[in-house]
């Protein structure tokens, strides 16, 4: 399967017809402030690939929300490849979660004390009938 990314609004990805593996999708509201509705800084991304499902949404805060979102987003993509199956993944996660973070620390764009960003990751393993770590 192919990597679905979006910016604030909804993300889907789908399989063919007959497959017994999920559709992912994900949808995100702006959020109000003293009523009157404040810009949708939220970004997802799903991806189902030899097995493994990540979904992750991420809320951004602030003048740049939108912006540190989707970078931080992105951050995270690049470091996808590198988490392991299997018992690993965890650490491999908390590690690719902490680089992503630094990435989105020293963006020369995006102030980091006023601007920043949050976000939910899920990643199964073993959809492929090889199980975790396998």
């Amino acid at each position: 399967g192919r990597p679905a990314t979006s910016s604030a609004g909804a993300c889907t990805q789908g399989v063919e017809e007959g497959s017994l593996l999920p559709v992912l999708a994900s949808s995100s509201k702006a959020g109000e402030r003293n009523g009157e509705a404040k810009k949708n800084q939220d970004v997802c991304f799903t991806s189902m690939e030899g097995g493994v499902v990540v979904m992750m949404i991420v809320d951004g805060h602030g003048k740049r929300g939108g912006q540190a979102a989707g970078e931080l987003r992105d951050a995270l993509k690049r470091q996808l490849p590198h988490i392991p199956r299997g018992p690993s993944a965890t650490k491999g996660l908390a590690d690719a979660l902490l680089v992503a973070d630094a990435a989105l620390l020293l963006h020369p764009k995006i102030d980091a004390e006023y601007s920043g960003a949050t976000c939910a990751v899920l990643r199964i393993e073993g959809l492929d009938g090889r199980g975790p770590g396998g």
